[in-house]
């Protein structure tokens, strides 16, 4: 599940309860840095082209201006779910 400009939205810690493996984009690191602490998970950093890759357990958002994902670097998505739309 691909959840664009996905911030610290609670809606993440919900599929990864029911299951989901989340793939998100965000510009902010600082709201990154608060999702990963109120998932009580310290996710693994690198450096991946023009973004900042935060990775962990069925998790993985990118950092950075979203028109630098690719296909190679965001890998296969089967959905993508937006709250705002």
């Amino acid at each position: 599940m691909f959840l664009p400009l996905c911030g610290k939205t609670l809606d993440i810690g919900w599929l990864l309860s029911n299951g989901y493996r989340v793939a998100g984009s965000e510009l902010s690191k600082i709201a990154l840095e608060q999702l990963f602490t109120e998932l009580g998970v310290e996710p693994k950093i690198s450096k991946m082209s023009e973004v900042d890759h935060y990775s962990a357990n069925n998790i993985d958002i990118f950092a950075g201006d979203i028109f630098h994902l690719s296909h190679k670097i965001l890998g296969s998505v089967n959905a993508t779910y937006d709250r705002a739309t």
